[in-house]
């Protein structure tokens, strides 16, 4: 081995082989001084990111207009519950009578005795009565026997029959109708003249004509309604006068009451029957007319009957009025 090569070296002594190594020593050095001065800026420009508590997806607030537009929107319909099921009915015991010239206090008490139901009879009830009932309910063979006798029934509030005569009884009505009454009277004239002039034949002829109209409207709701009720009870007198509320007043059959809209009728249980169904079609017909007034009047003219301006008149005079004016 060379003398040059084999260099003994001691300690605390740098070797330097060459220039090139000398370089990339200080490349080397600038490099990680370099990373050091940068990495604490580095660090520091970085901001630190906050992290929720729970990884779940958050809800972003919503504008103003949004929220807004769905306020608008309307909730859900909910279903609307079925109705339930309808129950059956409990049928009615039917039952056959067959009876002739039986007196009705019998025939009752024997139709309680088979249906197994209280009964009170009014000991004013008689008469007799011929039926043949069958298979039909303890109302139906009431409302037959009632035809024949007159009497009313009805059932109290623990089951009881109740039978008496059928005697005349108060009942209160409600009018839907207000208390006015409207008298009205049109009166119409019509009249019309024609004059022919411009010629010697037609000189002084005229056409008159005079058409003359009267209408008069009453309307008087309650009183036509009292005097058709006063009727059905058959009333003396009801037909005869114009003022109902007379004759009821003397019989006290009908008591109306304009102002609360009620009449009070005094009837037996078959004249509430037609006393009803009367004011329920008066009401029904009463609420729904219309009254419309019209006047038609009719001309016919021809070639006599005409109007306008006699030019020929006007020339005329004009020539009158020059001669009588003196010339400038």
């Amino acid at each position: 081995m060379n003398s040059s090569h084999n260099k003994t070296i001691k300690p605390g002594t740098t070797v330097i082989t060459s220039n090139s190594q000398i370089v990339r020593a200080r490349h080397a050095t600038l490099t990680a001084l370099t990373l050091l001065a940068f990495l604490p800026g580095c660090v520091s420009t970085i901001p630190e990111q906050s992290w929720p508590e729970s990884r779940h997806i958050q809800t972003t607030p919503q504008a103003p207009e949004a929220n807004a537009e769905s306020a608008n929107i309307p909730g859900v319909v909910e279903t609307v519950p079925l109705l339930p099921a309808p129950g059956a009915e409990q049928s009615q015991s039917l039952y056959s009578v067959v009876a002739m010239d039986i007196p009705v206090r019998e025939l009752l008490f024997a139709l309680a005795r088979d249906a197994e139901i209280n009964i009170d009879i009014h000991p004013a009830l008689t008469g007799q009565v011929s039926l043949n009932a069958i298979d039909q309910s303890i109302p139906r063979i009431l409302e037959r026997v009632s035809q024949q006798v007159d009497l009313r029934w009805s059932f109290d509030t623990e089951g009881n029959l109740l039978v008496e005569p059928d005697s005349p009884f108060w009942e209160i009505y409600r009018i839907d109708y207000v208390n006015v009454s409207r008298n009205s009277t049109m009166s119409a004239d019509v009249s019309t003249s024609i004059a022919s002039v411009g010629g010697a034949e037609s000189a002084g002829s005229t056409n008159n004509s005079s058409v003359t109209l009267n209408q008069t409207t009453n309307n008087n709701f309650w009183q036509s309604m009292v005097q058709g009720v006063t009727a059905i009870l058959g009333e003396a007198g009801a037909e005869e006068t114009t003022e109902p509320e007379t004759a009821t007043a003397a019989l006290g059959s009908v008591v109306p009451n304009r102002e609360s809209g009620l009449i009070n009728v005094r009837a037996t249980s078959k004249q509430h029957i037609e006393v009803r169904k009367f004011l329920s079609y008066v009401q029904a017909r009463a609420l729904n007319q219309v009254l419309i007034e019209a006047t038609v009047v009719e001309v016919v003219l021809n070639d006599r009957h005409q109007s306008g301006v006699d030019w020929t008149a006007i020339r005329a005079g004009l020539d009158r009025h020059k001669s009588q004016c003196p010339a400038n």
